[in-house]
């Protein structure tokens, strides 16, 4: 109770960041709306580094890649695509809210990973011709048509 207390639901979403290491099955019982509000529990304790918020956003598009459900029977392939799609959301979340620089560093494959990750979020504000900026309240578009900040996502 006191962990909760001082850690929101961060300790949710590090138990379960355990039990995707291992690939333990207990990821099919997972709260994803718990895992999200711990996420950014995560970050706001690590007072919004982008290093910890990119390796969170890595890390998470690694939970869900492609055969990920490999060894699943046909009911738990169900409750898993679910869960990835509600995992690929939070991910999305986070990076549109939560990084507000990007530290080239912590990006496996440097600025060009991170900034793939971003662009694949906005491909239709891109091809819309808008701008974009890492602002105070994450990722700002700017559409062309107007030039006004739209806010963010």
């Amino acid at each position: 109770i006191r962990t909760a207390s001082a850690t929101g639901d961060a300790a949710y979403f590090s138990m379960y960041r355990r039990a995707f290491d291992a690939w333990d099955p207990s990821i099919l019982n997972l709260d994803t709306q718990t895992l999200r509000m711990g996420a950014h529990d995560v970050i706001t304790l690590r007072n919004n580094d982008p290093a910890v918020v990119a390796e969170i956003i890595q890390t998470m598009l690694w939970w869900t890649a492609i055969g990920s459900d490999g060894d699943y029977s046909e009911r738990e392939r169900e409750i898993w695509s679910r869960l990835a799609t509600e995992i690929d959301d939070i991910r999305r979340d986070i990076t549109m809210t939560r990084l507000l620089a990007i530290c080239r560093v912590a990006w496996e494959g440097g600025l060009e990973a991170a900034l793939d990750i971003l662009s694949y979020f906005v491909q239709e504000d891109i091809k819309a011709g808008s701008t974009f900026r890492l602002g105070k309240t994450g990722f700002e578009i700017f559409p062309q048509s107007t030039g006004q900040v739209a806010g963010s996502v």
